[in-house]
Formats: structure tokens, sequence, C-alpha cells
């Protein structure tokens, strides 16, 4: 039962707190990251869908960091950096969001079989 609270605490934490620049990279479930949009009010978010692995990803990335540091004068947008890393590779994610100092939202998604859930 213990676990199952924690948990819940830990999503509600994603959905609700705001990214600190050098925070650690948690994982999540597709279903929490779909609560961050359902209650972000008239915030626009950006998703990208990356991996440190994936070369053109990796290029793109300074684009996304960019958009996210935009002036907040303009409409509220949020952008969430989503690494398709394996959970099991979330130090290798942290390691590369430090070395390339990105302050934008960066998350490991934490779901197998891509044909389940790429449609949502």
């Amino acid at each position: 039962m213990i676990p199952s609270v924690l948990l819940c605490l830990t999503m509600l934490a994603f959905i609700i707190a705001p990214f600190q620049p050098g925070s650690t990279v948690v994982t999540v479930k597709l279903e929490a990251l779909e609560s961050r949009f359902r209650y972000g009010g008239d915030t626009t978010f950006v998703v990208n869908l990356w991996a440190t692995w994936c070369k053109p990803c990796v290029a793109e990335i300074p684009w996304f960091e960019n958009l996210h540091r935009r002036p907040d004068t303009l409409a509220p947008l949020k952008v969430i950096l989503v690494s398709l890393d394996t959970p099991a590779d979330i130090l290798t994610v942290q390691r590369f969001v430090q070395r390339k100092g990105l302050t934008a939202d960066v998350v490991v998604l934490n779901e197998g079989k891509p044909h389940t859930w790429i449609d949502r």
C-alpha cells in the first residue's frame, strides 16, 4: 500500500511542480504525462519525443531549448522533452541534460510497446 501512495505523490508532483534547472530527470508513465496536459489550463504544450542515441533528435534539441527560453510575454507555452531511452538509461539522460545545460522539462517515458500508446 505504501508504494502506491508514493507513486501517486510522485505523479502528482510531476503534474503540478515546475521543472527546476538541474533537477533530476524522472521516469513517467504516459498517464501522468497526459494528466499534466489535462490540467495545463491555457498553456500550449510542445512535446518532443527523442533519445540520446538518435543523432537527428539530439541535433534538434537546441531548437526546443530556445523555444523553451523565449520571453514569457508571449502566450503560455511549455516544452517537454520526452526521452524514449529506457528507464535503465536514466543516468545517461541525466548526464546529457547536465552537459547540454537544458532547462526545459525532461522526462524518460516508462512505457513499453510503442504500438499500444503511439496513437494516443
